[in-house]
């Protein structure tokens, strides 16, 4: 929760800042440029297993096997944005409507030679422990909603131009779905007394990245953009199940046109 207030401060304090530019620009020149265009891109992150309390250990320090921590979180998306920008400062001040769908994976979702699997706890009283053999678990969740992004555009010659940007969103789950993968197949029918043991996903997904690139094409015509993210970071909390997100990076290509 504290995460998701940071990313509301930030994002308010960014807000400003580029409204002040943008007005006094406007007061000025009282002229600006609207764009309408589609993106798509992914965010890729370092993650760790967040159950390593579930998974037996060998001893006192060791685990029998480290593929339950083999573990991948990225953001796939796909929206719609509009950007109104000043001709003179070069600020530009995008939003829209976007579609993510949240991947994270620990483990294996196939078989190998080796059968690499871990322990997950499954039930514990004061008698008896029982374990099941795992190869992995993954989650997919769907969310959707809006992102607030303040490009500066640095270089600016007509048909090329390249740009810094600080950037956030907040969206709302959709809908998700996990799948348990077993050693042996017959044990499938626990699949879901496996998920139980995890908490349910946030509803509430917000994050906050920054990134550069380069823009093709005059304002008057079509252009293409694309750009690196080159730092990410996932600030609302338990939106896996299954990982934890670290930092991350990757990659958005946007086509825009005036109107």
């Amino acid at each position: 929760m504290k995460k998701t207030y940071f990313s509301l401060f930030f994002s308010l304090i960014l807000c400003i800042s580029a409204i002040k530019l943008f007005s006094q620009e406007e007061a000025k020149k009282n002229t600006y440029l609207k764009f309408i265009g589609i993106e798509s891109g992914a965010v890729f992150y370092a993650s760790e297993f967040k159950q390593i309390d579930l998974v037996r250990k060998q001893d006192q320090n060791n685990y029998p096997s480290d593929i339950y921590n083999k573990t991948s979180f990225y953001n796939w998306y796909l929206g719609a944005k509009i950007e109104l920008r000043s001709s003179e400062y070069k600020l530009g001040i995008q939003t829209g409507l976007r579609f993510s769908t949240l991947n994270s994976m620990s483990g294996s979702n196939y078989s190998d030679k080796n059968n690499d699997f871990y322990y997950f706890l499954f039930n514990e009283d004061e008698t008896a422990v029982e374990y099941m053999r795992l190869r992995g678990i993954k989650q997919k969740a769907n969310y959707v909603g809006i992102p607030l992004e303040f490009r500066y555009l640095m270089l600016r010659s007509k048909y090329v131009k390249l740009f810094c940007k600080a950037s956030t969103e907040f969206q709302y789950l959709v809908n998700s779905k996990s799948d348990v993968y077993f050693l042996k197949e017959e044990m499938e029918v626990h699949e879901n007394e496996v998920i139980e043991k995890f908490n349910k996903p946030n509803k509430l997904l917000s994050t906050l990245y920054f990134s550069g690139g380069i823009k093709f094409g005059s304002d008057e015509n079509i252009n293409f953009n694309f750009e690196a993210v080159f730092l990410s970071f996932v600030l609302s909390d338990n939106n896996s199940i299954i990982n934890k997100p670290l930092a991350g990076g990757g990659f958005q290509v946007n086509i825009q046109v005036p109107f």
